[in-house]
């Protein structure tokens, strides 16, 4: 069994989300649990261009304004991305699950 890494526990939460990594790199998924340091977004192709390391944007999909902050991936597993907020702040998930 994996030893946990995280600060915070990820909270299961179902959200379509657009990752955005250049002008013409984009997935767009759904996050399967989120924390305010990460989440994990499940993509229902593979990700080519993607790897560890791989910086981007997020973006909720209904808010594609609001909620735009850096992540950076942390690792890829079959079809979804671990990513690691870079710059959201402490209360983006508290505002994110109030929609």
């Amino acid at each position: 069994m994996a030893e946990e890494k995280r600060d915070q526990r990820r909270m299961p939460h179902e959200r379509r989300v657009l990752l955005k990594f250049s002008e013409e790199l984009g997935f767009v998924g759904t996050t399967r649990d989120i924390s305010p340091q990460g989440a994990f977004i499940e993509i229902p192709h593979p990700l080519h261009g993607v790897g560890n390391g791989s910086v981007g944007r997020f973006h909720l999909m209904f808010d594609v304004d609001r909620f735009n902050y850096r992540f950076k991936v942390m690792r890829t597993e079959g079809q979804g991305v671990a990513i690691h907020f870079i710059d959201a702040p402490d209360n983006f998930v508290i505002n994110m699950l109030k929609g």
